[in-house]
């Protein structure tokens, strides 16, 4: 049975609840930081399996609490601050289905993987979870993002053919004209024999830069104490990271974005 509902999926009576993850070690925001909360001992193996680069993409793993809770840790992303790709989320899918009889798992409840701070949204995430799992001869719940549409948890969507492609969003939304820009822009940056690692702020400064150009980027930006670069670009960096454009990339103690070499 698959069912998709919206609620809090501690309530659920599932044999393993399943946590969204990095692989960085972190878990300070979302379903991750209550299940930190609710299961130190998990937090303190994870942290563990992180460090010695043993919680990878595509690899969720089982993680069984002393109480008698079975956790799922499914990696959503590599670290904390980058968006989550819908096509690492496949990937952890498959591997869950493939594994499911294997670890005796009888039911399972699973939040809207890679949404919310992730950045994916519902539309693509819930089909996905669908097509890979309600199949299965386990029980299934996903609890969907609050807010999400009552007509959005009924089968008759989930069930869908699918629209996007697990390699990035391009085949449902068109990019605006000027992320080409950006990344062009980004690229002769990261070329230069004296390029300085790019981080968030640079970026927004980029996409402000080439706003105030004229450069048509679709972003919208106030003014800030700093100067005129007040706005939010995660929307841009996850949907660039879901087609592969962009890559965020740890180095030293910072994250750096380079443009994918495509």
């Amino acid at each position: 049975m698959f069912k998709a509902r919206i609620g809090d999926l501690f309530a659920s009576h599932a044999h393993v609840h399943a946590n969204a993850v990095n692989c960085a070690g972190i878990m300070g925001k979302g379903i991750a930081q209550a299940f930190k909360r609710r299961y130190p001992a998990m937090f303190e193996d994870y942290a563990v399996r992180c460090r010695e680069g043993r919680v990878r993409i595509g690899e969720p793993y089982l993680y069984d609490d002393a109480s008698g809770i079975r956790i799922l840790n499914f990696p959503t992303k590599r670290h904390w601050r980058s968006p989550s790709r819908l096509e690492d989320i496949a990937a952890g899918l498959d591997h869950l289905a493939a594994h499911l009889r294997e670890w005796g798992v009888r039911s399972l409840a699973l939040p809207p993987l890679g949404c919310g701070n992730g950045g994916l949204a519902w539309e693509e995430v819930g089909p996905l979870i669908y097509r890979t799992l309600a199949h299965l001869p386990v029980d299934i719940e996903v609890y969907a993002p609050y807010g999400t549409p009552l007509a959005q948890l009924e089968t008759a969507f989930l069930s869908r053919p699918a629209n996007t492609s697990t390699e990035g969003v391009g085949k449902r939304t068109a990019p605006q004209p000027g992320w080409i820009a950006i990344m062009e822009v980004l690229r002769r940056l990261q070329a230069r024999p004296e390029a300085r690692p790019i981080g968030r702020t640079l970026f927004q400064t980029l996409c402000w830069a080439m706003t105030e150009l004229g450069v048509p980027t679709g972003l919208t930006f106030g003014t800030a104490g700093r100067g005129p670069r007040q706005g939010d670009v995660r929307p841009i960096l996850t949907d660039l990271a879901n087609r592969n454009w962009l890559q965020e990339q740890p180095q030293g103690r910072t994250m750096a974005l380079r443009a994918s070499p495509q």
